[in-house]
């Protein structure tokens, strides 16, 4: 899937997203990975794809502890700024991510990261992979 990934999104200039269905039926649950920065900026494209039909977006990091205090920070600001987003467990913690009426959004670096690891890559739902071009 990795090189599939790498293709498309190395000869696209516009923001692009790739469904990866496992086992989708609705979005009961949506979710999304912020490993670094770069996710950050994905917030304002996610704001206007679910803004309209109020569905609350969960922001988890991988792990218990965030990967820095300034990531931290700005997840803090972020579900302060608006309704749309809330704080939830982290990834490896979540038994409602599997479930599959869950949605996970990640970026493209870190869907590459989370690749490294792959049970716990084939045990995530249904993800959307996001990219903005640079």
């Amino acid at each position: 899937m990795k090189d599939k990934l790498q293709e498309v999104i190395k000869n696209t200039d516009s923001p692009v997203a790739i469904f990866v269905n496992r086992g989708y039926t609705r979005i009961r649950r949506l979710f999304m990975l912020l490993l670094d920065e770069k996710d950050f900026s994905l917030l304002p494209y996610i704001q206007k794809l679910f803004a309209e039909n109020e569905t609350v977006i969960h922001l988890c990091f991988l792990t218990p502890v965030p990967p820095s205090p300034h990531l931290e920070e700005n997840m803090e600001k972020t579900v302060k700024a608006t309704r749309l987003f809330t704080r939830d467990q982290a990834l490896v913690n979540n038994r409602q991510i599997n479930r599959p009426d869950s949605l996970l959004i990640v970026s493209y670096s870190s869907c590459i990261e989370l690749t490294r690891d792959p049970s716990l890559f084939t045990s995530l739902p249904s993800l959307l992979v996001m990219n903005l071009p640079e």
